[in-house]
């Protein structure tokens, strides 16, 4: 039976409030599949949901269930998709132009105007609170590689897991794999199933989170306030950098200021702001920490969500397509129209 995760006022969209869509396919979690009719499904822990963007809402139903936690599956979700943010709200303040420190850009676009026609074009998209060992070896796969890939590459590796369900469309869900067990998997078995290099950091990776002091090690770098410090530790895994400390902080331990930063985050910056961004061949830590700066000066504690808007923004699925000049002066009265790709798609009632 389809339950609510949300509703909203008839005259409201609810892709402002959360886009399945936008949310499932930006590059945060690479677990949720979509069928030909928008339904997506996806495993939350040991619980396996189905979503659907409907007229008024969003609605879910649960095909497993086995939390052994008292927690209810609507809060579950309510959790994983941080439903007690206002997205319209947060949206509507990190592209506010000549707010907080946007008069810190020299030259360029304003970073602000640049999100302002994001968000615009790609609406509702939600920070996913995720899993920290999933999240881990999620983006330890994810290194030189497309999301496509990374997706089958990290099923790959789920089907160490326990079995969640069988669907009618002969996929096996699978409970994401313990440290143990992911541990106790060989370099040369992950090589023959296409891990590449990338093989040999995920085991000695699991051991030096198990012998830190496992998932008890994970809710304590959460409960920590210091993100240098947590981004050190995390560096200090297997097949671990800067990037990928970024994401799993981001994305699974509450680092909300936390920023990755790679090719297409380094383009941003450069076209924001040419006079102190160059032409770069290696994202070095410093240049890491200095973009990491940018982002947190200009939106705060919640600069990795912002972010993701940008970021998604230049990605190929959901690519915004300026029709303004080459150059443009800086100014709030300016208004630039875009457009991104894919298109709307009829709801279900």
């Amino acid at each position: 039976m389809w339950k609510y995760l949300f509703r909203v006022k008839r005259a409201d969209d609810p892709r402002c409030v959360l886009n399945l869509d936008l949310t499932l396919q930006c590059g945060q979690n690479f677990r949720w599949r979509r069928r030909a009719d928008g339904v997506w499904t996806g495993p939350v822990r040991s619980r396996l949901f189905s979503l659907r963007q409907v007229r008024d809402g969003v609605q879910f139903r649960i095909l497993h269930d086995d939390q052994p936690s008292g927690v209810s599956g609507l809060q579950d979700l309510q959790r994983y998709f941080r439903m007690s943010h206002d997205l319209k709200e947060l949206y509507a303040r990190w592209g506010r132009v000549g707010d907080g420190a946007a008069a810190a850009v020299k030259s360029g676009l304003d970073v602000r105007e640049c999100f302002a026609e994001a968000s615009q074009a790609l609406p509702g998209l939600r920070l996913i609170d995720q899993d920290p060992v999933e999240c881990i070896f999620s983006f330890i796969c994810s290194q030189n590689n497309h999301i496509s890939r990374i997706s089958s590459m990290v099923e790959r590796l789920a089907s160490f897991g326990r079995v969640l369900h069988d669907d009618a469309d002969g996929m096996r869900w699978h409970e994401f794999p313990t440290l143990e067990t992911i541990a106790d998997v060989g370099e040369e078995r992950l090589r023959t199933m296409g891990f590449g290099y990338r093989a040999k950091f995920i085991g000695p990776a699991a051991s030096a989170i198990l012998n830190s002091g496992g998932e008890n090690w994970l809710k304590e770098l959460r409960k920590n306030r210091c993100t240098r410090d947590v981004l050190a530790e995390l560096r200090a895994l297997p097949g671990v950098g800067q990037k990928v400390a970024s994401c799993v902080a981001l994305f699974s331990l509450n680092k909300l200021e936390c920023v990755p930063v790679d090719v297409h985050v380094y383009n941003i910056v450069k076209r924001c702001c040419p006079d102190e961004f160059e032409e770069s061949k290696t994202l070095t830590l410093k240049l890491h920490e200095k973009v990491q700066t940018y982002f947190t000066t200009n939106w705060g504690d919640a600069a990795g969500w912002a972010h993701c808007v940008l970021f998604a923004a230049e990605l190929p699925q959901f690519k915004v397509v300026e029709r303004s000049p080459k150059k443009r002066k800086r100014s709030s009265t300016t208004k630039t129209s875009t457009t991104a790709v894919p298109q709307k798609k009829k709801m279900k009632k």
